[in-house]
């Protein structure tokens, strides 16, 4: 059969397609089906799964440069008066060199690691922007005790446009009415233990932790409650060491975003199938 023909011959004692035809058990196929693509690890939803280097560079690379207005934007924030970003705060906000680069090398690995794992797509944008803003709420809870909403509301828009986008392009829509379910099925159940239990949980939180679960919905209902799960868990162990290290002292407030944020990492990070 000549080359240029609109089938090939594949045999079965053979390691590809032949272009002369075969004496022993040959299969005839069509040219659409002798196209296979580069790559074949892609999972459901416009995802990909397994290792990814290219996306993970260029999201670390992302990260890495965002890491430094980040780093400006922790210091910007106050338990007073919010955040309010003094003159060069895109250049670290006066920081040491340590803290901006802390901050930086935080943000470009979490977003690495996203980038690895999750690989191209138009839904990407949404998690690496989640990547670099769930480390600047960590260390803001961490140092201030709050929140920002100017910096979590933004991102359910965020994750709406690009997830959307997705979904338009790929003409699947159902991961997207799972990640709106997601968070607002979280924002309602946490809103509820807030009210429940007032002084244990803060709305910053419960705002936090449905735009997280947002995002994990995109994934999987797996991932929400691996995301949940783990985040409630280290944030348990965390309460737990430091009771046993201060008995004798005061009640503390313990800052919840960093553990939400580390069991989304995990949730993203982890397969579950």
């Amino acid at each position: 059969m000549a080359k240029g023909d609109d089938a090939v011959t594949r045999c079965d004692n053979c390691s590809g397609a032949c272009y002369a035809p075969c004496t022993r058990g040959a299969v005839t196929l069509s040219a659409p089906e002798r196209i296979q693509p580069a790559f074949t690890g892609v999972e459901k939803y416009g995802v990909r799964s397994g290792m990814n280097i290219d996306a993970g560079v260029a999201c670390g690379v992302v990260g890495l440069a965002a890491g430094v207005p980040a780093a400006g934007a922790t210091l910007a924030a106050s338990a007073e008066r919010g955040v309010r970003l003094t003159h060069g705060w895109w250049l670290g906000g006066g920081g040491s060199l340590v803290h901006v680069g802390t901050v930086a090398a935080a943000t470009g690995v979490t977003a690495a690691a996203v980038g690895v794992r999750l690989g191209w797509s138009l839904a990407l944008p949404a998690f690496v922007a989640s990547a670099v803003i769930g480390v600047v709420l960590a260390v803001i809870d961490m140092r201030q005790r709050r929140l920002p909403y100017v910096l979590t509301v933004p991102m359910y828009a965020l994750c709406l446009i690009s997830f959307g986008a997705e979904s338009i392009l790929t003409g699947d829509y159902s991961p997207l009415v799972r990640s709106a379910l997601a968070g607002a099925a979280t924002f309602a159940g946490f809103l509820l233990l807030a009210l429940m239990f007032a002084g244990q949980l803060g709305l910053g939180d419960v705002v936090l932790t449905g735009w997280l679960a947002m995002a994990l919905g995109w994934l999987g209902w797996d991932r929400v409650a691996l995301g949940l799960l783990t985040g409630l868990i280290l944030q348990a162990l965390v309460g737990a060491v430091s009771r046993a290290r201060h008995r004798a002292g005061l009640r503390r407030t313990l800052p919840m975003g960093p553990a939400l944020v580390a069991g989304w990492l995990v949730g993203i990070l982890v397969s579950t199938s």
